[in-house]
């Protein structure tokens, strides 16, 4: 098994899906989204992809 980031084009992660290689590819046909293996589960609310890169969010300036 691994870990898959489904993310939209500006890097936002989508959704975390943990399952084998081989079926990566229908899962990207369904989502819409795009796909990049990652080493664990991702938190979307302070990470996202950047330079296919699993990235923290920067903070907004205040």
């Amino acid at each position: 098994m691994a870990f898959y980031a489904v993310y939209d084009d500006d890097g936002i992660i989508l959704k975390t899906v943990e399952c084998p290689p081989f079926l990566i590819n229908q899962i990207a046909k369904t989502t819409g989204g795009n796909i990049i293996e990652i080493d664990r589960v991702a938190d979307d609310k302070t990470e996202m992809i950047v330079n296919n890169q699993l990235v923290k969010k920067q903070k907004a300036a205040e």
